[in-house]
Formats: C-alpha cells, sequence, structure tokens
C-alpha cells in the first residue's frame, strides 16, 4: 500500500474516531451566525451600556429619548438614527445594492445605518430640512414656512415644497366693506387692522373726500302775506353742520340745527310780518371738502327767501 493511501486511511479512522465532536460543534457555528445575523440587523454597535428607546407619536414624529443617553451617543443609539428600511441586513453591511435602503427625512445612510444629514450623530447637523428644526438628537417636523405647501416624502414623512409665491408692491389700499385703507404687503396680503380710518369711504388708494353740502328746499309758504299775517319757512339740507334760519325782521326769527347731525329737515312758524322780511340759511360744510381738480376747500354760500306784504290800493 502506498503512502496516499495510507494517508486517505488515517484521515477516515480520525473522522470515525472524533464524529461526535464534528457533530456537536455544526450546530453550535450555525446558531452562532445566526445571532450574528440578528444583532446586525435589529442594533446598531455603541459603546454605553444604555439601552435606547423611542415613543414615536404618529401626529407630530417627535422621538422620546431617555434622560440617562450617553452624552456621546454612538450613531443609532438613544434615537439618534432609526434603523434604513427596504434593505435587508447584508445589503446594510455592504453585500448587496445598499442604494435601496430608505432613511427618514432628515436622515441620510452612512453605509450602515441612518444618521441624521450633516452630522455624526452626536454634533449638530448644517442643515435640517425645510420646516424641521434640530432638536438636539433629530431633525422634528414643524410646520412649513410662508412659500411653501406642505406634503409627503416617499417614506410618508411631512416635507415642504416650495411653490410659486405672488409679489405685490406695498401700498395702501380699499380693501373690505369698511370703506377703510389696509396696508397691502409684498406676500399680497393685507394687514388684519386698517391703517388709515376713512370717514367717507375710499376709493383706490386715498380716502373720499367730505360730501358737498346738498340744499334739497329752502322755501316760504306764503311769500306773500298781508300786514300782520305770519308765514311758515320750510327747509332741508345735509352735509353740513351748524345751520341756522334767522329773519331780518325785529325782533328777528330764528332756528338752530341740532348739535352733532350732519342733515337738519324742519320747519317754522314766522313772527308777524309787517314789512318785506328776508329769511337766511348758513350752515358749516363737513371738515374735508373740497372741489376741483386741485381739491380746493369748498365754501358754504348762504340762501335766502323773502316774504313780502300784500300791496294796499287806495282810490283816488
Amino acid at each position: 500500500m502506498g503512502g496516499h493511501d495510507m494517508t486517505l486511511l488515517n484521515i477516515k479512522r480520525h473522522l470515525q474516531k472524533n464524529r461526535a465532536a464534528y457533530y456537536r460543534t455544526v450546530p453550535i457555528a450555525i446558531l452562532s451566525f445566526a445571532v450574528f445575523t440578528f444583532a446586525l440587523q435589529n442594533s446598531h454597535p455603541f459603546t454605553s451600556a444604555e439601552v435606547a428607546f423611542s415613543d414615536t407619536a404618529p401626529s407630530s414624529g417627535l422621538a422620546i429619548v431617555p434622560a440617562s443617553c450617553p452624552s456621546s451617543p454612538d450613531t443609532g443609539s438613544c434615537g439618534c438614527g432609526p434603523k434604513p428600511t427596504n434593505c435587508s441586513v447584508l445589503e446594510r453591511i455592504g453585500f448587496g445594492n445598499s442604494a435601496s435602503c430608505t432613511c427618514p427625512a432628515g436622515y441620510t445612510f452612512d453605509g450602515n445605518w441612518c444618521v441624521v444629514t450633516g452630522s455624526s450623530c452626536n454634533i449638530t447637523p448644517t442643515t435640517c430640512p425645510v420646516g424641521y428644526i434640530y432638536d438636539g438628537a433629530q431633525c422634528v417636523f414643524t410646520s412649513c414656512p410662508y412659500g411653501y405647501t406642505q406634503t409627503t416624502d416617499g417614506s410618508g414623512n411631512p416635507a415642504c415644497v416650495e411653490t410659486t409665491v405672488d409679489t405685490c408692491t406695498p401700498t395702501l389700499l380699499c380693501n373690505g366693506t369698511d370703506g377703510n385703507l389696509y396696508q397691502r404687503n409684498a406676500d399680497c396680503s393685507f394687514s388684519p387692522t386698517p391703517t388709515t380710518a376713512c370717514q367717507y369711504g375710499c376709493t383706490g388708494d386715498t380716502c373720499n373726500a367730505a360730501p358737498a353740502p346738498q340744499v334739497v328746499t329752502f322755501s316760504l309758504a306764503p311769500s306773500l302775506v298781508q300786514s300782520g299775517k305770519t308765514t311758515v319757512v320750510s327747509w332741508n339740507v345735509s352735509n353740513v353742520t351748524d345751520c341756522t334760519v334767522t329773519g331780518s325782521n325785529t325782533p328777528s326769527d330764528s332756528w338752530t340745527q341740532p348739535s352733532g347731525t350732519t342733515s337738519w329737515t324742519g320747519s317754522g312758524v314766522t313772527s308777524s310780518i309787517v314789512g318785506q322780511t328776508i329769511y337766511t340759511l348758513h350752515c358749516t360744510p363737513l371738515k374735508g371738502w373740497v372741489i376741483g381738480i386741485d381739491n380746493t376747500p369748498g365754501k358754504w354760500v348762504d340762501q335766502t327767501v323773502t316774504v313780502n306784504i300784500v300791496p294796499i290800493y287806495h282810490e283816488q
């Protein structure tokens, strides 16, 4: 028998003699590999012995981090980085296509775990996505700023997408139904309260001027009376204050517009008329009444009516 045959025979005798030991070793090796694989998939190594946990609220996505977290946690510990999704444990450690690994908004896949974008977990990131703030451990969504619309990303997390923003020239404009001027801002929004109160309403970007005085009626009935008789003076005016009606007789007849009013309607019986008598309507225009293209302040013009005595004819 040659040397080669003796070697094979010795190997066979060795295997038969140690068969039981090999049967015990193989299951242990398989179990060890399974435990190693599970550990890689469900945790990320870090030096602290403390256990991390997170309680994610569906409405806000805030993560609760225990106060006993180490001061410099390793990537993935104490809520610093969630486990990536859409990839297997082997893909996460470089076997296969790790590009399929997906992280939540504000996180980046570092080849094994999800870390806060722009950080190494224990360093404040340079930037968080628009609408997110860094709370010391992760980027947390708050709200989308002006000019952005809230939507969701591919993982279902809140995201802010820039929208087209209207621009306006800031100015005062007549807005709403209260007749006042409001400030229009560059984003085309209006101030919530009037910038300028307009007493008589507004048009475009200016307050309206006070309305012009209106004399609807000023008359005598009758305007011709016998000596010693009376007559009735009537008036109806608007957009005026401090009006008076006075007679030229002695003692003078007189009527006055009630204080605080801007229109006046009334009538009065005169005293006995013994001669020609003139009654005058005098008023004050509303403040701010202007006329003409140069906005010249308007002036009141007195109105008059005259009552005469019926002539007496004597035969010659």
